[in-house]
């Protein structure tokens, strides 16, 4: 097993989830790693990689793909509340 350039995985696999082991980062984007296994659905790929990654001193999930835009994303704040009684 060798490890693969992002564009490489990205052409080999397009539009599926990769599970990688041993990543290589530049910061907090992966550039490339080993890859231990590839799937369209991203819930069966984590039951399937969990005993791939043993190992592994590190392992990112990541889509090849275009991820459809974020509709709504929720923060959480403390909100003030008040206290009867």
């Amino acid at each position: 097993m060798r490890s693969l350039t992002i564009a490489t995985i990205q052409k080999k696999y397009p539009d599926e989830w990769v599970l990688l082991g041993d990543p290589i980062m530049k910061g907090m984007e992966v550039m490339g790693g080993y890859v231990l296994l590839h799937h369209k659905d991203k819930k069966e790929l984590t039951i399937q990689g969990r005993a791939l990654i043993d190992g592994f001193s590190d392992y990112r999930v990541i889509y090849t793909g275009k991820l459809p835009g974020i509709h709504r994303l929720g923060i959480l704040r403390k909100m003030p509340c008040a206290v009867t009684g």
